[in-house]
């Protein structure tokens, strides 16, 4: 479940955030869901106060524990990379599931999965729909390629999120026999007919259901990652 917003411009809307987090994991309990929250950073007031932020994240972890729901740091723009993982440990030190998402799109990436798998992460891999430093689309699949390797042989679970079907029916040959390590999360709204086929061939599949109204940064970051599969004259999967 992700609730849209981010980009917090004070501390009490950051507050908010949290709160409505915190709202939002109870929900999930009372209603008897499978499901995880996702937050965004800069909704907690990243972009404001660090230590701030960090602490909001802290609380929301805590807090919805108790309604036994995990969280999912979702990554955003290149600037806060190190501090997501700063956050995602700080976490970890507190005894609580989290997951925390990394971008293929940085040259980096392969190397903090292998310093995080050992800090007791869990690891969800996307190509990246903010600016990293790759660029061109086909470098960015095969980084993608690379990092899906290196979690692969660590031989923790860990969550990819593609559309691209390509990408898909090569993860789907390369996990073999080790398809329970791995969970794929879909976007709501686009690959219906393939959730349900992957699904029922016994794979982990979740859907990223956005809710709430400041819709029109997610929006955006959709448009540009179908445009960008149209321009390599790909479709996303069914």
């Amino acid at each position: 479940m992700d609730r849209l917003g981010e980009n917090a411009k004070s501390l009490d809307q950051a507050q908010r955030c949290r709160d409505s987090y915190i709202s939002t994991a109870k929900s999930i309990r009372e209603n008897g869901l499978d499901a995880s929250l996702a937050i965004k950073l800069t909704s907690l007031g990243a972009l404001i106060d660090e230590e701030s932020a960090k602490e909001n994240t802290l609380l929301v972890q805590r807090a919805v524990a108790l309604w036994d729901v995990d969280i999912e740091i979702d990554m955003e723009g290149a600037a806060l990379v190190d501090f997501a993982q700063d956050v995602a440990l700080a976490c970890v030190r507190q005894k609580k599931p989290v997951t925390l998402a990394l971008q293929a799109y940085l040259r980096q990436t392969s190397d903090d999965i292998e310093k995080l798998n050992i800090n007791g992460l869990k690891i969800r891999l996307v190509k990246g729909a903010y600016l990293g430093d790759i660029e061109d689309y086909e470098e960015i699949e095969r980084s993608f390629m690379r990092c899906f390797e290196v979690l692969l042989q660590s031989r923790r679970p860990f969550s990819v999120g593609t559309h691209d079907p390509m990408l898909l029916a090569w993860l789907r040959e390369k996990m073999g026999q080790d398809r329970h390590l791995l969970e794929l999360g879909f976007l709501k709204g686009l690959a219906d007919e393939t959730k349900l086929k992957m699904a029922g061939e016994g794979w982990k599949v979740a859907e990223y259901v956005p809710f709430g109204r400041m819709q029109r940064a997610y929006v955006a970051r959709r448009e540009k990652y179908l445009r960008d599969l149209d321009r390599v004259k790909r479709v996303a999967a069914d």
